[in-house]
């Protein structure tokens, strides 16, 4: 059980990205594979994962249903910036990414604070 819960809480934390089903056309599909018309997914060999065209994003075949993933949204505030994805790269490497600018260093001389303080 203490298993199950912490495979559960590190699936929760690990979701970066969406998911959508797409049904298997089993009229076109190969024997224990799937076959999809939407975004030339095509044929596919069962647990086979293939890259989806044109998209950061992947197509597995799990039998009766064809499961893709993608990219998760990206939240942020200025002055931080959402850089495109690569779509040269794997996913999910060609995600986008946020960028945000390091925050500078306070350096506090302490002399200076004890003197506003009159606590020389």
């Amino acid at each position: 059980m203490k298993s199950a819960l912490f495979l559960l809480f590190c699936a929760i934390l690990n979701v970066h990205a969406w998911v959508a089903l797409i049904p298997n056309n089993l009229n076109k599909a190969p024997p224990g594979g799937c076959y999809a018309d939407n975004n030339n997914i095509g044929y596919m060999d069962k647990n086979e994962v293939k890259r989806i065209q044109g998209m950061c994003a992947i197509a597995k075949c799990q039998g009766s249903f064809i499961e893709m993933e993608g990219c998760g949204s990206v939240s942020f505030a200025p002055p931080c910036k959402k850089l495109p994805g690569d779509l040269r790269k794997p996913f999910p490497h060609c995600c986008y990414e946020k960028i945000c600018p390091e925050e500078p260093e306070t350096d506090i001389d302490t002399f200076e604070v004890d003197n506003l303080l009159g606590t020389d």
